[in-house]
């Protein structure tokens, strides 16, 4: 990593395992919650994110930052059934950005209320069309 001190380096290297055997405790947990779970991977977090690094005041200020949204970024714990990323919210917005860049944005308040209200109502439309066409398309294909 270019630019990044070789002891902060290792540090980050050493705990890639540990972060990702949580991530893969949280989506085991999605498929079958159970309190020990719960309280285990609760324990986890403050494992991974209680460390405080001297040495690195970023990574310390980060870590910290973890902390003070544990119940946000632990919401899974309570509600399964919500997914651990925000992909769907990323590509809601992704047609948006790409319009604003390639117009290079509109003139007024007015164009950008009239564009977003547009792409809004085109994507809400899109998606009450697939769940229309998902009604009719399931029992055609039971036969």
């Amino acid at each position: 990593m270019r630019g990044v001190p070789l002891s902060f380096e290792r540090t980050l290297r050493k705990s890639k395992p540990f972060y990702g055997s949580t991530t893969n405790s949280l989506i085991a947990y999605q498929d079958h919650p159970s309190a020990e779970q719960k309280q285990y991977l609760s324990a986890r977090f403050d494992e991974i994110f209680g460390r405080c690094y001297l040495h690195h005041p970023t990574l310390s200020n980060a870590l910290n930052q973890f902390r003070q949204n544990k119940e946000q970024l632990l919401r899974v714990l309570d509600k399964p059934n919500i997914p651990l990323h925000n992909n769907a919210a990323e590509s809601d917005i992704r047609e948006f950005v790409t319009r604003r860049k390639i117009s290079g944005g509109t003139r007024s308040e007015a164009g950008r209320k009239a564009r977003d209200t547009m792409i809004g109502l085109k994507k809400t439309i899109a998606q009450i069309r697939d769940l229309f066409l998902g009604v009719f398309t399931v029992p055609l294909a039971r036969g």
